[in-house]
């Protein structure tokens, strides 16, 4: 897979599709719901948002890009092979605001590393970071139904072009995305079966991938 191939309006369109299908997984949950019980089997909803930002930052922008860490606290928050399950609610961690700031950052920066146009080495750590989030797409479902959450209203088809507020792209690369946004169909449904099975394809029809899927071994 030569991956300088890739063209960037793809890889925008993999980036904040996968995005958009996450805020939709969680944007109905409050403060509460996004800490959640502490349980063996789940991850506190609002410590997963702030991996999911830390995984590009630390691999696409610190690891590929050499760049600086946007937070001083991240690898002590969000580092899942450091960061023990049982503390993740015990952690000090960000609001749901300053979360999202985070991950609008993160994505913003990824989003400029995509315009400029990525070396090999990150435009494999960009697809690494997409499929890692769609793998917590999964991860955001089950959580749902494991807690008794009502299952999350997805776009309906038609409504893929309307890009969340919390969530507009970086302004040089409005024209970049302008196509990719418009070409995401949604999904809807108030069935958790459905739900899950929607889940397992990307708003633009792309099948989800795993990281084992790419041509050299995923980091941990």
């Amino acid at each position: 897979m030569n991956l300088l191939s890739i063209s960037r309006t793809a890889l925008a369109e993999a980036v904040i599709d996968t995005r958009q299908r996450s805020l939709e997984l969680l944007r109905d949950l409050d403060e509460d719901q996004l800490l959640g019980p502490r349980l063996p089997i789940v991850n506190p909803p609002l410590w997963e948002m702030g991996h999911l930002a830390w995984f590009g930052e630390k691999w696409v922008l610190r690891h590929a890009g050499k760049r600086p860490p946007l937070r001083g606290d991240a690898d002590a928050l969000y580092d899942s092979s450091a960061v023990p399950h049982d503390t993740r609610w015990d952690l000090p961690l960000p609001p749901r605001a300053a979360t999202m700031a985070y991950m609008n950052q993160v994505q913003e920066r990824i989003l400029d590393v995509v315009q400029r146009g990525p070396t090999a080495e990150e435009a494999y750590f960009i697809l690494l970071s997409v499929f890692h989030e769609d793998m917590h797409g999964e991860a955001f479902l089950y959580t749902r139904q494991t807690l008794g959450y009502p299952p999350p209203r997805l776009s309906p088809p038609g409504e893929g072009d309307r890009i969340s507020s919390s969530l507009i792209p970086h302004p040089s690369t409005r024209g970049l995305c302008r196509a990719t946004c418009k070409s995401r169909g949604g999904r809807s449904t108030s069935e958790r079966a459905e739900t899950s099975r929607s889940s397992s394809t990307t708003r633009s029809g792309r099948t989800r991938s795993r990281c084992g899927r790419l041509p050299s071994p995923a980091p941990r």
